[in-house]
């Protein structure tokens, strides 16, 4: 396939999306549940349709997201939209659609959603992100569930989103739910944050909502340095003791599409400098951004078998000290010309991807059986120019 098309590569492989989904569905078979694709973590439109094949729902968090499932196939009932700042359009869109719920995150959303509906002479079903002010432990970048992170409602403002929505009859609550971070693999924070919403939606059945949803998010870890996998089995036998009268709604991303693509990357040179050794390769941080957002660990192996190890850090050509894939790590001890896989890229790779030094896309393709099909071409110099030489001609006044 590099050698086909080119390297950066990524590669998706059909037989691992098959698997990860069996598996987790089988995990969750005695929970009354309903799985809700995370869109952000790959949107390619080829995984999308075989996620709706599938049954899958999707969780989107932008109108771009949206497009993007509509795309697929997925009916309205199958889409959930979420994200802590939508824009007026974004809601609109959303009530007019007719979605399956709308994650509000504030009274002020709440309070436009109300508006708009008005508006729109139309209903909206609506869920509430609450904030558990649960620590997972993760990178705080991808925390998303302590007292100081943007993310949901704070119990202590949560009386006055139930009274907007009292006050509007266009509104109906469905769903409570949180989402604490990613990259978990540890069971211990989803069973507080269910507890403590579990309790919260005993309460506002008790006041009269009609709470029949409880979300317990997404965040599932995957093993990137040989940690044990993260116990989705024990996750579904506490949920099956639990959760009573409630369905439990999934956001799985990465747990579906991590470990099914990895990115193929060529080396250019090798380099010794202060005591360093360095494999540069044609990759950089615009084709994969986490190494240098998070400082994730991705491990990187050989496509030709048999090499040596050597210690050093593999970095791209882009002009930031941040461009590297991993730091004073054991690596391939690659020649020039060497084909490198970085592992687990399936997901938050191709859909941070980015156009910095005027770099182009890397091309996607998709594994099925013996046979491979490209589902995104590389992006073409033409493609990098082509929005501004569309705009030559716009003369606008200002």
């Amino acid at each position: 396939m590099a050698h086909a098309l080119g390297t950066p590569l990524y590669v998706y492989s059909r037989a691992a999306l098959d698997f990860n989904l069996e598996s987790f569905e089988n995990a969750l078979r005695e929970v009354r549940h309903r799985t809700f694709y995370a869109v952000k973590a790959n949107f390619n439109l080829a995984i999308l349709r075989w996620f709706n094949q599938a049954g899958c729902s999707f969780d989107v968090v932008s109108s771009g997201e949206l497009h993007r499932v509509e795309r697929s196939g997925a009916p309205p009932h199958r889409i959930a939209f979420g994200g802590v700042a939508k824009t007026s359009s974004e809601l609109e869109e959303a009530i007019q659609r007719g979605l399956f719920c709308i994650h509000a995150e504030s009274v002020e959303e709440v309070e436009k959603l109300a508006e708009l509906a008005n508006r729109l002479n139309s209903a909206a079903r609506v869920g509430l992100r609450i904030n558990p002010e649960i620590d997972a432990r993760t990178h705080p970048y991808i925390a998303t569930g302590r007292r100081e992170d943007k993310f949901g409602i704070d119990i202590e403002t949560l009386d006055r989103v139930l009274s907007a929505i009292r006050r509007e009859s266009r509104l109906r609550l469905i769903s409570i739910g949180s989402h604490i971070g990613s990259q978990i693999l540890d069971l211990e924070p989803y069973r507080q944050s269910f507890l403590k919403l579990l309790a919260l939606a005993e309460r506002l059945r008790g006041e009269g909502f009609d709470i029949r949803n409880i979300d317990i998010g997404g965040g599932f870890g995957i093993p990137q340095q040989g940690e044990p996998p993260f116990d989705l089995a024990a996750l579904g036998g506490f949920l099956r003791e639990h959760q009573g009268q409630y369905r439990v709604l999934f956001e799985p991303g990465r747990y579906l599409v991590g470990n099914a693509g990895i990115l193929v990357t060529r080396v250019l040179y090798r380099k010794a400098k202060q005591g360093r050794r360095f494999l540069l390769v044609d990759a950089g941080m615009s084709d994969f951004m986490r190494p240098t957002l998070y400082g994730a660990y991705h491990g990187v192996a050989a496509l030709r078998q048999g090499l040596p190890e050597m210690r050093g850090d593999l970095a791209g050509p882009v002009c930031e000290s941040g461009d590297f894939f991993a730091l004073d790590r054991d690596l391939p001890d690659a020649e020039p010309g060497e084909l490198l896989a970085i592992e687990n890229t399936g997901a938050y790779g191709s859909v941070l991807t980015h156009n910095y030094n005027a770099r182009r896309r890397p091309a996607e393709v998709l594994v099925e059986g013996d046979s491979f099909r490209v589902i995104r071409r590389r992006e073409t110099l033409e493609d990098l120019i082509r929005l501004e030489e569309e705009s030559a001609s716009q003369e606008l006044s200002v």
